[in-house]
C-alpha cells in the first residue's frame, strides 16, 4: 500500500474514532478529499475488520471494533512493572467495555456491580440504562431509576458489568449532555461570549473544532482585514475554557460571564500567591 493512501486510513480512522457530528461531506472537506474517495476508504476499512456506526450519514469508528479494542489495549499497557496485573486489568476492562457497547445496542439494563463512587464514597451495585459511550470509552452516560437521574459512571470503577435481561424502562428520559470545544461535558453548559485577536482565533482554529456561525468577524471596513474576531460559545467546566483564557490572557476578553471572570480572577491569584 503507498504511504500516501496508509496516512490517509490511519487520519480518517483516528477522526472516526470520537466523531459525533460530521457528516462525510463535513469528513471530506476536513481531509481535503472527495466524497468518493472517502466512501472507497470506508469500505476498505470494513473489508479489513473495522465496524462503524452510520447515524443519518455521521459515521464512527465502533468501540467494539475488535482491531480498535486491540490497539486500545496494546497502548494502554505499561512499558513495564507488573505485567500480569495489567492483563488482568485489561482483560476486566476489555470485558466490562463489549458487555457496555452490547447492552447500547440492545437497549438492556445492566448491573454496575462494585461500583466506587468518589462523591459519595461508597463501593455497592448500581442498576442502570446505558445509551451513550464518551469518546475515551471509560465513561458511560446511564439513566439511573433509583435517583430519577442520568449520570455519567466510569468503566474502570466497576468490577463487573452484568448485562440484564430487563430492558430500557425510561427510554424517554435519556438526555445527551452537551460537550463543549474543551472537551467538558455537561446537562446544563452556560454561554458565553469571548473577544479574540487575530492570533487567539488562528490558535483556537487548529487546535478546537468549531462550529459553523459560532464565530462573529468584526472588521473596520467592510471586506477589510479582521480585526477581531467574537465567538458565541458556551462551557460546561471553567477549567477547560479557563485555561484557554489565561493562556492568551492579551488576546482573548471574556465579555458576558462573570462566573468564568471570576473563576479566572481567582486562578491569577493563587497564581501570584506562590
Amino acid at each position: 500500500m503507498p504511504l500516501k493512501t496508509f496516512n490517509r486510513q490511519l487520519r480518517l480512522l483516528t477522526l472516526l474514532a470520537g466523531n459525533r457530528t460530521m457528516d462525510v461531506r463535513q469528513v471530506a472537506a476536513h481531509m481535503q478529499m472527495g466524497r468518493r474517495q472517502i466512501y472507497r476508504y470506508l469500505e476498505l476499512l470494513v473489508a479489513a475488520g473495522f465496524e462503524f456506526e452510520n447515524n443519518g450519514g455521521v459515521y464512527r469508528l465502533k468501540p467494539s471494533s475488535p482491531f480498535y479494542r486491540e490497539l486500545r489495549q496494546r497502548m494502554s499497557r505499561p512499558a513495564s512493572g507488573d505485567i500480569l496485573h495489567a492483563d488482568a486489568y485489561d482483560a476486566r476492562y476489555e470485558h466490562n467495555l463489549q458487555h457496555m457497547c452490547e447492552a447500547i445496542e440492545q437497549h438492556h439494563q445492566v448491573i454496575l456491580q462494585g461500583y466506587h463512587s468518589q462523591n459519595s464514597q461508597t463501593v455497592r451495585d448500581r442498576r442502570v440504562e446505558p445509551y451513550y459511550l464518551f469518546e475515551d470509552n471509560d465513561a458511560v452516560r446511564c439513566y439511573e431509576p433509583e435517583s430519577g437521574m442520568c449520570k455519567t459512571f466510569r468503566l474502570s470503577r466497576a468490577s463487573v458489568v452484568e448485562i440484564l435481561p430487563q430492558t430500557w424502562e425510561h427510554p424517554e428520559e435519556h438526555t445527551l449532555p452537551h460537550t463543549d470545544l474543551w472537551g467538558y461535558t455537561s446537562a446544563e453548559p452556560r454561554p458565553v461570549t469571548l473577544r479574540l485577536t487575530p492570533l487567539a482565533y488562528q490558535l483556537l482554529t487548529e487546535e478546537y473544532h468549531v462550529e459553523e456561525g459560532s464565530v462573529e468577524t468584526l472588521r473596520d471596513i467592510p471586506g477589510g482585514p479582521a480585526r477581531a474576531y467574537l465567538l458565541h460559545t458556551s462551557y460546561c467546566h471553567p477549567f477547560g475554557i479557563g485555561r484557554f483564557v489565561m493562556g492568551l490572557p492579551a488576546d482573548i476578553q471574556v465579555l458576558d460571564s462573570p462566573e468564568l471572570e471570576h473563576y479566572i480572577e481567582e486562578q491569577i491569584a493563587h497564581f501570584t500567591k506562590k
